[in-house]
């Protein structure tokens, strides 16, 4: 963060990051496996998909090569300098965005560079001395090596003249999340620990927040390869087509449970915190992570204690999920000058899950307080 807040030339260059940490573990040695990580939903893009579809690509092939021998260069595997050339499956999936690496200060707000995140999990021998080369699949870690060189040189590569190819396909890619985000829609609508009105609110608001993201992952492409073909019209109109059919199906739900309405309100309705505006006072990269707070730095210990956000005890669902920091890393990102405190809410709650807006707009107070952001 220093470095690149000191090189600000540098830093517009950035386009993309290709980002490892703890790759190539043995799968059966360190129970290891390989995550493709998702930006968060502050940064919605398309260069997750470029690096899962190598991944599943070299996945298909090694899952062919365990099975019978054959597809062997498809299946990417290290028998070089007498390597072992071992025969395992490639196990691979893409996850949600995950903190605690250094793609977190890239995809920040203030870097706002989209990391392409490889990453092992579990890794039981991390921070260990025996965390050596004995624990490491050179198979692993060539096809690794390759997904990762792959995706880089293909963001380096794009251009106009492939984004109306590549569309199409991410389109489907985002049609398929889309619907798969429905189930966690379906589970808030009929949450018996929230009331029936401000299920169908979060329900509803968890599909509009997905169809923001998807959308904006389509035009980060047109974006990044400066051009606006027809195909990008066509793979957000059939976005907004799906998520109107959820969104039915939806309010079909909150009838069932009695309640109905053109659309529910939201939960934070007449709090007038929620009207207020954050806006940045400088550029600052992750309060809250790894070796650094800020906060604790700027405020004191018994101040940053009374921060409703980071209590184990200040929300229900917070202290269930245990996710206070990554809660913080995001409602930091959405600051834009111009979302409300409630829009952020409603952007974390989507996201994560829901969320207080006055837990929200405490913990943005003392962004305040920490001279980090002005309210407006």
């Amino acid at each position: 963060m220093a470095y690149l807040s000191a090189h600000p030339d540098i830093r517009q260059k950035l386009r993309a990051d290709v980002h490892m940490d703890m790759v190539g573990g043995d799968p059966f040695k360190n129970k290891s496996v390989l995550h493709v990580t998702e930006t968060p939903w502050s940064l919605p893009t398309f260069i997750t998909d470029i690096g899962d579809i190598f991944a599943e690509a070299i996945r298909d092939a090694a899952a062919v090569y365990a099975a019978d021998g054959s597809q062997k260069d498809a299946a990417i595997i290290e028998d070089r300098n007498g390597a072992s050339g071992t025969r395992n499956a490639f196990f691979v999936d893409e996850t949600p965005y995950a903190e605690g690496s250094d793609h977190d200060d890239y995809d920040s707000s203030t870097i706002a560079v989209p990391a392409l995140y490889l990453r092992d999990w579990p890794d039981i021998y991390i921070h260990t001395d025996h965390d050596t080369l004995e624990q490491i699949d050179a198979t692993k870690l060539r096809r690794v090596a390759l997904l990762g060189a792959a995706a880089g040189y293909s963001f380096a590569t794009l251009d106009a003249a492939q984004s109306s190819v590549a569309l199409p396909l991410l389109a489907s890619r985002a049609l398929e999340r889309l619907a798969r985000g429905f189930e966690r829609a379906q589970a808030l609508a009929l949450d018996t620990q929230l009331e029936p009105a401000e299920a169908w609110y979060e329900a509803r608001n968890l599909i509009s927040q997905m169809l923001k993201r998807e959308q904006a992952g389509l035009r980060s492409l047109v974006l990044f390869t400066h051009s606006e073909p027809p195909e990008l019209a066509m793979g957000l109109d059939a976005l907004t087509g799906q998520a109107a059919h959820l969104t039915r199906w939806i309010d079909r739900l909150a009838e069932q449970r009695g309640v109905h309405g053109a659309a529910p309100g939201p939960p934070w309705r007449g709090n007038p915190d929620g009207a207020r505006v954050p806006v940045r006072v400088g550029d600052f990269g992750p309060l809250t992570y790894q070796n650094d707070d800020v906060l604790l730095d700027r405020l004191g210990a018994e101040r940053v204690a009374k921060i409703k956000l980071l209590e184990s005890d200040s929300s229900s669902l917070l202290k269930a999920q245990e996710r206070g920091a990554i809660y913080a890393y995001e409602i930091v990102n959405f600051i834009d000058g111009k979302r409300t405190v409630a829009e952020i809410r409603d952007a974390v709650a989507a996201e994560f899950g829901p969320i207080a807006v006055d837990v929200v707009a405490d913990y943005l107070r003392a962004c305040e307080d920490a001279k980090i952001v002005a309210l407006k």
